[in-house]
């Protein structure tokens, strides 16, 4: 995608991000690239058993913008 080759923080490397912020079980079950008000944000849904989070890391500088429970 043009967008994601535009952004600092890969793909990979954003999933390596939200790996270590989801905690010890989760796996990334996807992870896309959001724009929202002019900024890019990787936004994944990460899985243990029946517990899910969300989580959105900063396309530009790999800082965690959100981490909730679903």
């Amino acid at each position: 995608m043009e967008e994601e080759a535009s952004v600092p923080v890969s793909r990979e490397e954003a999933g390596e991000i939200i790996t270590e912020e989801a905690g010890e079980g989760y796996s990334i079950e996807n992870i896309t690239l959001t724009e929202r008000q002019g900024n890019y944000y990787w936004a994944a849904q990460a899985s243990k058993g029946n517990e899910d989070r969300l989580i959105w890391i900063d396309a530009e500088t790999g800082g965690i913008f959100a981490n909730q429970k679903e």
